[in-house]
């Protein structure tokens, strides 16, 4: 399990992680990020700094075990990344 933040105003989980760009192109990993997001998996922010080496996302799902499983599937399909 990661960790998460409940948020009681829409009653979601939400993560906050930092994905490597491992030589990728911002929008390139943002737009893969977005194509495995499933159900109630959601994109509600993303950031970093101009020359980074990493993209932060904000996630949420309706329920934890959706959260947990989009970010194993991250990790399955290679993606490094750290939670926030």
């Amino acid at each position: 399990m990661y960790p998460i933040k409940y948020n009681r105003m829409n009653k979601q989980v939400e993560a906050f992680i930092s994905i490597q760009l491992e030589g990728k192109e911002v929008i390139q990993l943002t737009n893969q990020v977005l194509d495995l997001m499933s159900g109630s998996v959601d994109l509600v922010g993303c950031g970093g700094m101009v020359g980074g080496t990493e993209r932060d996302f904000d996630i949420v799902a309706d329920t934890q075990e959706e959260l947990d499983d989009f970010l194993e599937l991250l990790v399955v399909r290679g993606y490094n990344f750290k939670n926030q």
